[in-house]
């Protein structure tokens, strides 16, 4: 059976090092088989980073699904030993009525005692 993991990381990253840690946490994951060997692809370039998929065979009769997790928890791992930021969402948030949000703010602070709200941009 075939593993697939997929994980977009920030565009700050060399995706040359992100491609070989993909590759070498799959070497290091019990249920990968070593042949074929698992491969790392620079799949998009997505709004919010470099996208990865990662293939890779399983070995034995161990689930699939335990061992995409396993694979995952040593992915992060990876990452994280690297500096390889994954990348989050981005929302961009439109405001139709500021002077709504202004009012919800100053009664936020005020409720929590805050001295200083929000004050109108000149």
């Amino acid at each position: 059976m075939d593993v697939t993991v997929r994980v977009t990381v920030s565009y700050r990253c060399n995706p040359a090092l992100v491609r070989d840690l993909l590759v070498a946490s799959a070497a290091r994951c019990e249920g990968v088989a070593a042949e074929p060997a698992p491969i790392a692809l620079l799949d998009d370039f997505a709004a919010n980073g470099f996208g990865f998929v990662l293939r890779a065979r399983t070995a034995g009769t161990r689930a699939t699904d335990e061992t995409a997790s396993a694979l995952r928890f040593l992915i992060v791992e990876a990452f994280r030993d690297n500096d390889i930021e994954i990348a989050v969402p981005q929302t961009d948030l439109r405001w139709r009525d500021l002077d709504f949000i202004r009012q919800a703010f100053a009664l936020a602070a005020s409720r929590r005692g805050d001295k200083e709200s929000p004050t109108e941009e000149s």
